[in-house]
């Protein structure tokens, strides 16, 4: 899920889907298209991964990208210590996102500022 309707391509309208947040507050996904991320590989490098059928939702405080969008993409994931590295269908490693406050983060060049207050979990009804 995404607040940001300008990184999505292929971007369709939905019929209105129901969101609820961990404070139980509730919000609307009005569209999905295709997210093309990029995920550290190295001193200022980086790989880009596509993400398909992202939820747009705007009042979504944060981009969120679940395991399953990740693996149905045909990345792998490996969580040991304080980082998860992901592998493409070769089986090479293309990334690494570090662990942060509990959370794996992967802080973009086009997301909101570290001191706001986001919620990290939420489900689609």
């Amino acid at each position: 899920m995404t607040p940001s309707r300008h990184r999505l391509t292929n971007y369709r309208t939905i019929p209105p889907r129901g969101i609820i947040a961990a404070d139980s507050k509730r919000f609307e996904a009005l569209g999905k298209g295709d997210l093309v991320t990029e995920i550290p590989n190295g001193d200022n490098k980086s790989t880009k991964v596509f993400v398909w059928d992202v939820l747009y939702a705007p009042m979504l405080g944060a981009t969120l990208i679940s395991v399953s969008q990740i693996t149905q993409g045909g990345y792998s994931l490996h969580f040991r210590g304080q980082e998860c590295r992901i592998f493409d269908a070769k089986d090479r490693c293309i990334g690494s996102v570090p662990l942060v406050h509990g959370l794996y983060r992967n802080w973009m060049r086009h997301s909101l500022p570290r001191r706001m207050n986001v919620c990290h979990v939420c489900m689609a009804e």
